[in-house]
């Protein structure tokens, strides 16, 4: 999941992700979860 959220007037790049095991019916084991910010502009 990423998004853009306003921090100070200024926009934070905010983005997390998490590593799971998982069958059919419900979710295992959290493996891991991590999150990175940036203030930098997105470049294309």
């Amino acid at each position: 999941m990423s998004g853009r959220h306003e921090e100070a007037g200024e926009y934070l790049m905010v983005a997390a992700a998490v590593h799971a095991r998982v069958d059919s019916n419900r979710i295992r084991r959290v493996e891991g979860i991590g999150f990175a910010t940036s203030r930098e502009r997105p470049t294309l």
